[in-house]
């Protein structure tokens, strides 16, 4: 008989300092709001039992998961030296849907690195609450998709470059029009091989004083 593994594999140095990704808490009085820039792809994790910390299934044998972000905060915990600000937002049920509207209202397919999402618990939903539980909690949540440009390295402009559409090539200035040369300059510089179509009446006279009057 095979099992569904319980999440994955974590980082070996973690595992072994017993680190990794702080969790973004939304305990207390909303509005609570986590936001940053995502670091890392998103990846599907398996849930816990709270007490236990034992993998969680389904009737059916598969195993709960939850979609884990983790986003670049301004939050440090001053017992903690090591703490970079990363935080890992778990998102299931009314978390998930409220990103997910965010991803779809940005026109995005996705939550990418580099991205900014922004979480907030905005309140309880008490019509939705059952028995003496607490209930339910509300969020929302707004998404803006990594910029292209902004994310290429430098290395990689020429490639950027060569797949963005070509700049259209600069066009010369339109010559000016003919303001009415006199015809009998006009006859006379073009017997001498000039053309007059795009010569004023100044030019045509200052040609012609440069040529023999012959």
């Amino acid at each position: 008989m095979t099992y569904p593994t319980p999440g994955p594999t974590p980082d070996p140095s973690d595992w072994l300092m017993g680190g990794g990704t702080k969790s973004a808490s939304f305990n207390g009085p909303p509005p609570i709001t986590w936001s940053g820039a995502i670091t890392t792809e998103p990846v599907l994790v398996q849930k816990r039992d709270f007490d236990t910390n034992e993998p969680l299934f389904w009737p059916d044998g598969r195993p709960k998961q939850m979609l884990q972000v983790n986003i670049q905060t301004e939050e440090r915990d001053p017992q903690d030296p090591d703490d970079e600000g990363v935080r890992a937002l778990y998102l299931e049920y009314r978390k998930a849907n409220a990103v997910r509207d965010a991803v779809r209202a940005a026109g995005a397919r996705k939550l990418e690195v580099g991205g900014l999402l922004a979480l907030t618990y905005t309140g309880d939903d008490l019509a939705a609450k059952k028995g003496r539980g607490m209930p339910p909690k509300n969020y929302s949540a707004t998404y803006t998709a990594p910029d292209p440009l902004a994310q290429t390295a430098p290395g990689d402009i020429g490639a950027w470059a060569a797949a963005a559409p070509a700049a259209p090539a600069p066009q010369p200035p339109p010559a000016p029009a003919a303001a009415g040369i006199d015809p009998r300059l006009k006859s006379f510089l073009e017997s001498r091989g000039i053309q007059t179509a795009n010569l004023d009446q100044a030019t045509a006279e200052m040609i012609a004083k440069s040529l023999p009057q012959q």
